[in-house]
């Protein structure tokens, strides 16, 4: 017996797995994504609806409470040496923190801010076709009320009412 699904990146076509495999799979859950991130520090950004994202075709998404995860376009992943950082929803409008304790390890160090973030925003604007990026909410919060306003605006982040926008040559 097997499951169909899209397992594989770059094959178009409905593809094939045994229970066995999936199983392998789904035992993997909270161990790092391998082939996402190169033990170097960087971030990776993954499209929800790539192949490469387990989440919501072999693995059940996490529990994060007021999140909608779908694999639909428009939503994203950060990962982080394979471990699971962000979720972009809206291209951009909203965004999680899926690893807390991981998120608060990585902000101290300005540096890896600074760089990684900054190449995930640009990353960001060139997938989408997009000529800016609005966040709105953070966390669930309102972008600007939230402790991630000031590391956002510190990489590029303009104020524009009740949200943040990042345009390319602010991220230059």
């Amino acid at each position: 017996m097997v499951m169909r699904g899209l397992f594989v990146q770059h094959i178009a076509s409905i593809q094939f797995a045994d229970k066995t495999f999936i199983e392998r799979l789904r035992a993997q859950a909270g161990v790092p994504i391998e082939g996402l991130g190169d033990g170097a520090g960087q971030l990776v950004l993954l499209p929800a609806v790539d192949p490469a994202n387990p989440y919501g075709a072999l693995m059940e998404w996490p529990a994060l409470e007021g999140v909608s995860f779908a694999r639909k376009a428009g939503n994203f992943m950060v990962v982080h040496d394979g471990r699971w950082l962000l979720w972009i929803e809206n291209k951009g409008k909203r965004v999680y923190v899926v690893n807390e304790e991981l998120w608060q390890q990585r902000c101290s160090d300005r540096e890896f801010v600074h760089k990684e973030l900054k190449t995930v925003m640009k990353t960001l604007l060139g997938w989408g076709g997009l000529r800016k990026i609005t966040i709105d909410a953070w966390n669930g919060k309102p972008v600007l009320e939230s402790e991630a306003a000031e590391l956002l605006q510190s990489i590029g982040g303009e104020k524009d009412r009740s949200s943040l926008v990042f345009w390319l040559s602010s991220l230059n």
